[in-house]
This record gives C-alpha cells, structure tokens and sequence, in this order.
C-alpha cells in the first residue's frame, strides 16, 4: 500500500466528515422509528465517524510537518528567486502579485492546509516565472 500524503488525510478527513454527517441526517430523519438501542447504536457510529473525521485532521497536519523539511528547502529557493527578481523587476504590478502570492503562500503554511500550500507554492513559481519572462 502506497505511504498516504498529507492532502490524501485531509480529503479522506472530509470524506468521514460528510458520512457522519449522512448518519445524522438518518438518525434525526428517523429518529421516532428507531428503537431505544437502534438510537444508540447509530448515535455512536454517528459520533466514531466524526471522531475519525478528527483523526484524519490530525493526520493530515502532521503528514504537512513531515515533509517540513523538503517544504523548507523549496522555501529558501523561492525566496532567493523573489529576492533576486524584485532586485530587478521594473513592473510594480508584477512585485505586487508577487508578495501578495508569498503571503497567500505562508497563510497557507499557518493553516497547515495541504491542499492550500501545494496550490500557493504553485501560484508563487507562476508569479515568479511571469515576471521573469516580462
């Protein structure tokens, strides 16, 4: 079985999520037919779902600092291109969308939101290429 990534933990995490969610939506749909133990037995799996839902959260943000370090190394080299590019970049325009794709970039980190990282380090290099090429 393949090592399960920090983005996979997230949606697996909203996928239990949204099951737990199904169960609820059952449960209070049917709430005065089910039985005192049928009750039960649902409101527990209702709450394991979430719980699990929780865990895979968790995974998720520690799968991220897992791979912190290689983040941090990808990190240094976008921040010596920034560095070298606003040195020589005349378009005000283009450093705009620059630091404004490096803040997205480390709002994403503090939000430890893999999904979000991966896409702002994407639209970082974008904005970084774009200027380059101008």
């Amino acid at each position: 079985m393949s090592t399960l990534s920090a983005e996979q933990a997230t949606e697996l995490g909203d996928q239990f999520s949204k099951m737990g969610d199904e169960i609820r939506d059952y449960y209070l749909g049917n709430f005065d037919a089910l039985s005192h133990e049928e009750r039960d037995t649902m409101s527990k799996q209702m709450m394991e779902m979430w719980s699990m839902s929780s865990s895979m959260y968790t995974l998720s943000a520690v799968l991220v600092l897992d791979d912190l370090d290689a983040s941090l190394q990808q990190i240094r080299g976008i921040q010596a291109e920034i560095g070298s590019t606003l040195k020589n970049l005349a378009n005000v325009q283009k450093a705009i969308d620059i630091t404004g794709a490096a803040v997205a970039l480390a709002a994403a980190l503090l939000s430890k939101d893999p999904k979000a990282i991966g896409t702002s380090m994407e639209g970082l290099a974008g904005k970084i290429a774009d200027a380059k090429t101008a």
